[in-house]
């Protein structure tokens, strides 16, 4: 891929971010952090809760989240959209559920970076 290594690694560290304050949040005994790396990108999830059906569809919006309003949360995943947008990627929730039928994985699309 070419891209502004800086960019790709704010989006990688607030992706992280999200997935260990959940992590933290949940009563998980093994936490896992999982990226693959797919064709087009990378897909990341983890084993925590997953996302609530109220926000999965507003997700990546300045100020959404489900973290508790004292915590002020809502803008990391909305930093990852704006810096993917900005090198010509997305990210979006894909359909996929976990065990809690919630959705709990991002697909970070790279395809437009990616030389062949």
């Amino acid at each position: 891929i070419k891209v502004n290594r800086g960019r790709l690694l704010q989006v990688i560290d607030n992706l992280a971010r999200n997935s260990q304050y959940w992590l933290n949040q949940s009563n998980v005994a093994e936490k896992e952090i999982k990226v693959e790396i797919v064709s087009d990108g990378l897909i990341f999830s983890d084993n925590g809760p997953g996302v609530s059906k109220e926000v999965e569809n507003t997700l990546f919006d300045l100020f959404v989240s489900d973290k508790p309003i004292s915590e002020k949360g809502g803008v990391g995943l909305f930093i990852v959209a704006q810096l993917l947008q900005m090198i010509g990627g997305a990210v979006t929730l894909l359909p996929d559920k976990n065990s809690q039928d919630r959705r709990y994985k991002f697909h970070v699309e790279l395809s437009p970076i990616i030389k062949k």
